[in-house]
């Protein structure tokens, strides 16, 4: 499960990690999920990060929208894209092959499965590694190579020989992963910032909020508060009361004794 903490919502660029084997997103390579758990503990966030979703898709791509690429409708393609690049300023894009190594199909991956694996001397980076849940270290990630359509690149990856029958060829073309495409709007950073980086604290606060409001209702509100006012008659109008008990003060002093009883039986809940 998904905590924010002061680190888990700080962004910055972390050292290369040999034990998980990628470039950490974050501090605690949970970037990504705080991100995607803050948003949707805030009503605001949500409504923000939906709203510019629909001003990426706009009024879609007309009639094109129904049309599908790959056994997907392109309208479904658009916005899985368009909600990943507003929340996380990037997208994963996995793709797949056919045995004449060619692009049979692909599938736009949630931003946060996916870490950038070493990069070389010539700063290239040749692996995407791929979990369901970063935040369980007992699950090995997949690695997987970085797009490259090129006929022969596939043919190698696969480890097909000119030697290889039809029969070993679909065969390794079954068990290839395929290739994915990391896609960034700040090349210059392992990892982009999300839109809602500024916005992580008012996230929280947002949720913080929520959750005591919650826990008052749950709780019948405040049972256990003591309220204290200052008294409701004093001793100078009970003597002017006693000395003539017709004058003004001595009516506003049984007026206010009267309201002082209703107070307290108020308070007592009877």
């Amino acid at each position: 499960m998904i905590k924010a903490t002061n680190t888990s919502t700080k962004k910055i660029n972390t050292k290369y990690d040999g034990k998980l084997k990628v470039y950490p997103n974050g501090v605690d390579n949970l970037y990504p999920e705080t991100v995607e758990y803050l948003k949707n503990q805030s009503v605001t966030a949500l409504m923000a990060s939906n709203l510019m979703v629909q001003y990426l898709i706009g009024k879609g791509l007309g009639g094109y929208d129904l049309l599908e690429v790959y056994d997907q409708k392109v309208q479904n393609i658009f916005r899985q894209i368009a909600k990943s690049v507003t929340d996380f300023s990037g997208c994963y894009v996995q793709f797949y092959y056919n045995a004449n190594f060619k692009i049979a199909g692909f599938e736009v991956l949630p931003f946060n499965t996916c870490r950038i694996g070493k990069k070389d001397s010539n700063d290239y980076n040749g692996k995407i590694l791929y979990s369901k849940d970063w935040s369980d270290t007992k699950v090995k990630p997949i690695s997987y190579n970085v797009f490259n359509n090129d006929v022969e690149v596939v043919k190698y990856q696969m480890n097909v020989k000119d030697t290889d029958s039809e029969d070993e060829i679909t065969k390794k073309v079954l068990n290839f992963g395929g290739q994915i495409q990391f896609f960034t709007q700040m090349p210059e950073y392992h990892y982009p910032i999300s839109r809602l980086h500024a916005a992580l604290n008012d996230c929280i606060v947002d949720a913080s909020g929520s959750l005591y409001v919650e826990r008052l209702m749950d709780g019948g509100f405040l049972p256990r508060t003591l309220l204290v006012t200052r008294p409701l008659v004093d001793d100078r109008m009970f003597i002017e009361s006693v000395e003539n008990p017709t004058s003004e003060s001595a009516v506003l002093y049984r007026k206010s004794q009267s309201e002082y009883e209703e107070y307290k039986q108020t308070m007592q809940g009877t």
